[in-house]
């Protein structure tokens, strides 16, 4: 049987010889050429099922497989779902396949998920050609839940599709809760109502131009960044054949992918779409995650889902197109945010309301320093002056010694906007960072700029310029960060640490832990109460800030308010606003009274939300 099977590999991946422990997808092979293999190798007596196909790629597994008794299927539905990843202990997450029903769309996705689970897709390539094709998205779901039940029986259930997929995934999902079953992730990857698409492409697409959009779509992929020109110059209504041939010169497609395999994902592709935009999503309380491309100019971020779904369902700003989302590098972005929502960092909330305000009136969003919570802007809320509510972020580490820091300004910047957008979905924000926090709060106004969301005022408070450091460039170990919290909290109001520097740097690090721990209490900053484990959280987290880079992408285009305590080394801070020029084009410069701390404590906090006050007059009292 291994004979056998090596001899169609070769053939069909075009190697004169191919080992026993040889993995087919690792040689060439891939989700165009899977369904090719099944066909070569019925013809030399060795029929298989994808499935069988996908769960033992290697030779003599896939041969030892063929030569055990089972049965085979009678349908290409009944060969769900396929597994790409077979390790994890925690329950299985089930890709949801778009229009073309090729399940290897989710390889790539599949392979940069950092989850504890089992990962499977569901495939219908093909579908229109079996006998009894479902005539109806809720029958192609249906079908598709009896393939994930055989897998898991009983919840709770985690699914995700990418476009058209995220569809079929929920509607799997309503099915799942009229069952009684839990679905405890909906993950739906730039997936539209198709009320909006229908309505968008009324009485302007016809056939022809729609079955063009899904052949330039499918080739697109597969076509290199400094090539796509030449894709985009093609004539419509496209000439199927000249293009494939096009495709040949160029190489774009895989070696063997012939020009019926294009023509059975086109039709595959016409055939999905119809029972998509025939379908009419039902009213759910399923809470979804939606992660969103951002080439399109549409107000609703929600892609129409918003009033169907359960109000604790999220936005994530993943950026692209509707295709590139689902491409490097934004996939590698995308695979993040999936197995962090995925991770015991979904269940934490990291916005915390400091005081309630005016509903006519701006929120403001705040983020603390490095190492900060949310209580740093306490005071800074208390004033009378705002009238609009006032919100702060905490570090989810700061509260879970089992969530880890953030690595990146990116990706804590991307965490917050989600938060703030399911607790406010609509625009305009207004946000402000102090410190570390100021870094944080610019890259939160560049991704809400990229997706087009209205920010109305960025605030920096006294926040060094990203790109430079007024240190060396050697890392902070934990020796540096506890002398440095110290220098920081010697900065508040009647503060003065009882520590001495020579002392503690001679002390072992468990030792200089304590020396701090005590001092804080000595000093009313911290209570008897207040564990020694809090502490260390907080330095968990202010050393990741403390040795975490960052570089914006690109400029803000809109205002930004740089304030900086007077209180500070004057040629430092002239240096400091020059650089921050480099990034933000519409600045404006105003120093505040008190030092790096002091700004935001009575009395001087009172100066400070009178400098925003006069700024923004409008938008600070509604």
């Amino acid at each position: 049987t291994e004979t056998a099977l090596a001899a169609v590999w070769c053939e069909l991946l075009g190697l004169t010889q191919v080992g026993r422990h040889d993995n087919f997808f690792e040689l060439g092979g891939h989700s165009l050429m899977a369904v090719k293999l099944l066909t070569q190798m019925a013809k030399a007596g060795l029929e298989t099922t994808l499935a069988t196909l996908f769960t033992n790629p290697i030779l003599c597994q896939l041969a030892s497989a063929l030569t055990k008794p089972g049965d085979l299927t009678t349908s290409l539905l009944e060969e769900n779902p396929v597994p790409l990843k077979i390790s994890g202990n925690e329950s299985p997450l089930f890709l949801l396949h778009e229009p073309s029903g090729d399940p290897l769309v989710y390889s790539a996705l599949a392979e940069k998920l950092t989850i504890n689970r089992p990962v499977y897709a569901l495939q219908a390539l093909g579908l229109h050609t079996i006998d009894s094709a479902p005539e109806t998205l809720e029958e192609l779901a249906s079908g598709h839940l009896k393939a994930i039940c055989s897998v898991q029986p009983v919840g709770p259930y985690y699914l995700a599709g990418w476009s058209l997929g995220g569809i079929i995934g929920y509607e799997i999902a309503c099915q799942l809760v009229m069952r009684g079953e839990k679905v405890a992730y909906l993950g739906m990857i730039d997936s539209f109502n198709p009320a909006l698409i229908k309505s968008d492409h009324s009485g302007t697409s016809s056939e022809l131009s729609i079955r063009d959009d899904i052949i330039f779509s499918f080739i697109h992929r597969f076509v290199p960044n400094n090539q796509k020109h030449i894709l985009e110059e093609v004539c419509r209504p496209i000439d199927i054949e000249k293009l494939f041939d096009l495709c040949l010169r160029y190489k774009w497609l895989p070696s063997n992918f012939s020009f019926d395999d294009l023509l059975l994902r086109l039709d595959t592709a016409l055939y999905i779409r119809r029972l998509g935009l025939n379908y009419v999503p039902r009213q759910s309380e399923v809470n979804v995650d939606l992660y969103i491309a951002s080439d399109k100019n549409d107000a609703d971020l929600w892609r129409g889902w918003r009033p169907l779904i359960n109000k604790g369902s999220s936005i994530h700003l993943i950026g692209g197109t509707h295709n590139s989302i689902m491409q490097m590098p934004l996939l590698k972005k995308l695979a993040k945010q999936i197995s962090c929502e995925l991770s015991p960092r979904k269940n934490y909330h990291p916005l915390v309301t400091l005081r309630d305000g005016m509903t006519d009136a701006t929120p403001m969003f705040c983020i603390p320093g490095a190492g900060a919570s949310a209580i740093s802007f306490l005071e800074f809320a208390n004033t009378d002056l705002y009238k609009g509510a006032i919100y702060a972020f905490q570090a989810p580490s700061l509260d879970d010694s089992d969530i880890k820091p953030y690595k990146t300004i990116e990706e804590t910047a991307s965490d917050y906007i989600e938060a703030m957008i399911k607790h406010c979905p609509y625009g305009p924000y207004r946000i402000v960072g102090h410190s570390f926090g100021g870094w944080v709060a610019f890259e939160m106004a560049l991704q809400l700029q990229a997706l087009g969301e209205p920010v109305s005022d960025l605030v920096i408070l006294d926040s060094r310029a990203p790109g430079v450091r007024n240190e060396d460039s050697t890392l902070f170990d934990r020796t540096d960060t506890i002398i440095k919290l110290i220098k920081i909290y010697n900065l508040m109001p009647g503060c003065n640490l009882p520590v001495d520097e020579g002392m503690l740097i001679a002390s072992d690090k468990g030792e200089q832990v304590n020396v701090l721990y005590k001092a804080l209490i000595h000093c009313g900053i911290f209570t008897e109460k207040t564990s020694l484990s809090s502490l260390e959280r907080i330095l968990d987290v202010m050393q990741e800030n403390m040795n975490t880079r960052y570089l914006p992408s690109s400029s803000y285009n809109g205002k930004m308010l740089l304030i900086n305590a007077i209180d500070s080394d004057v040629r430092q801070r002239e240096e400091n606003e020059k650089n921050w020029k480099k990034y933000a084009k519409k600045i404006e410069v105003i120093h505040t009274d008190g030092n790096h701390m002091s700004m935001l404590k009575t009395p001087q906090v009172i100066k400070l939300i009178e400098i925003l006050h006069n700024a923004y007059s409008k938008s600070v009292t509604g």
